[in-house]
């Protein structure tokens, strides 16, 4: 989660593998992951509908909890807890000062 927006809803779907592989077609052609072209088709489906306060509600908690994660991974990142010890012995960070990480 180290990327993800507080906003973002992990959404798992199924379908047929014919129609997978035309949004893996359509993804290719347009340059974009399948999941930007499954967020479209999501987004044009509901364009017009008006969320009832029991949706409201339950996104609002959500996103109440996806936040607080956010904040404590973004604290974890900072302190440099995200990674794995000699992190700082790696090729790419040796002979750096690696004291000011994350300010």
């Amino acid at each position: 989660m180290r990327q993800a927006r507080p906003t973002t809803y992990a959404l798992m779907s199924r379908c047929d593998i014919g129609d997978a592989a035309k949004i893996m077609t359509l993804a290719d052609a347009q340059d974009v992951t399948m999941s930007v072209i499954v967020a479209r088709l999501v987004h044009e489906a509901v364009r017009k509908v008006t969320a009832t306060p029991k949706a409201e509600a339950w996104a609002a908690r959500r996103l109440a909890v996806n936040t607080a994660r956010r904040a404590r991974v973004d604290a974890a990142v900072r302190a440099g807890r995200d990674r794995k010890p000699g992190w700082e012995l790696t090729k790419r960070f040796a002979g750096k000062d690696n004291s000011q990480r994350g300010e």
